[in-house]
């Protein structure tokens, strides 16, 4: 019989655990960056409104670059910040 779980059982990461995925507390980093483009083309109506109300929520003013580490310039923009590479 499959378990259903009452409101009192669940917590932030219960269904991550449910499906055996990692939760925001194992993530590294600092940030979370979601390309647009894939939140658009990957993600169904729902799960957009979904993504929408979070980021209304978090509502940070802060604005980010961000580099993708697969592109050949990362390493130059590292050594650029950073003032040294990985």
């Amino acid at each position: 019989m499959p378990f259903y779980p009452t409101h009192s059982d669940m917590n932030d990461d219960w269904m991550a655990h449910l499906f055996d995925q990692p939760t925001l507390d194992d993530c590294e980093g600092k940030y979370i960056v979601i390309k647009l483009e894939d939140a658009r083309t990957k993600l169904d109506s729902r799960e957009k409104a979904t993504l929408t109300r979070y980021l209304q929520k978090l509502d940070n003013e802060n604005q980010y670059w961000v580099v993708n580490k697969d592109e050949p310039y990362a390493k130059n923009v590292q050594a650029l910040i950073f003032g040294k590479e990985d």
